[in-house]
This record gives C-alpha cells, sequence and structure tokens, in this order.
C-alpha cells in the first residue's frame, strides 16, 4: 500500500484543534474521488495534526497529492502552521480485524 502523510504544525494544541475539522471535511468529501483506501487523522497534544492516508496504486497517489497541495495552500489562508509531506511504501499495516483473523488461526492450529 502506498502512503501519503502530512505533519502540520501548528503554535499550540487549539490551533491544531481549530484546523482538524477543514481537513476532515475536506478529505470525507474527496475519500471515493481520491480513492483512498485507509485514512487516520490524529491531532497531538504539543499542536500538530498528522494525516496518513492509504492508496492502492501511485495514479491513485498522484491524484492525491495534487489535493493536499490545495488543501494546505487554501488552509495557509486562515492558519499558522508548518507542514512536513512524503510519500512511503507502507511495510505493515495490521488492525483490528487482522490480529483477529491471526488470533482466530492459532486458535484453530
Amino acid at each position: 500500500m502506498l502512503n501519503k502523510s502530512l505533519i502540520l504544525r501548528f503554535p499550540d494544541l487549539q490551533g491544531a484543534q481549530m484546523a482538524a475539522p477543514f481537513l476532515v471535511e475536506g478529505l470525507a468529501m474527496k475519500i471515493d474521488e481520491l480513492e483512498i483506501i485507509d485514512l487516520k487523522i490524529i491531532i497531538g497534544k504539543a499542536g500538530e495534526v498528522v494525516v496518513s492516508s492509504g492508496f492502492k496504486d501511485a495514479k491513485a497517489l498522484k491524484k492525491a497529492n495534487v489535493f493536499f497541495a490545495e488543501i494546505v495552500e487554501t488552509m495557509k489562508r486562515s492558519f499558522l502552521f508548518r507542514v512536513h509531506a512524503f510519500d512511503a511504501v507502507a511495510v505493515m499495516h495490521l488492525n483490528d480485524e487482522g490480529l483477529e483473523a491471526k488470533r482466530a488461526q492459532r486458535a484453530a492450529a
């Protein structure tokens, strides 16, 4: 799975809390169009907002890169923050469903 991560650093927690709904709403409207298969938005207590989104292929990731660049530029008009963005390949992705399947396999053995 390909991954796009954004780390937005705000001066304080309040700034992060104000900006996060803007990201959530913007991404919620584009999940299908951007072909997002995994999405996490996390607020850190030091004023960070971390967005981690997963994609099946490079075509979807490229489309998302354009969207993320646009949403960051839009946010810069209203919020003060620094951004670090990077693309990556997820080498491990495990969620509760995956853990349950592993537990069931071990119990059956």
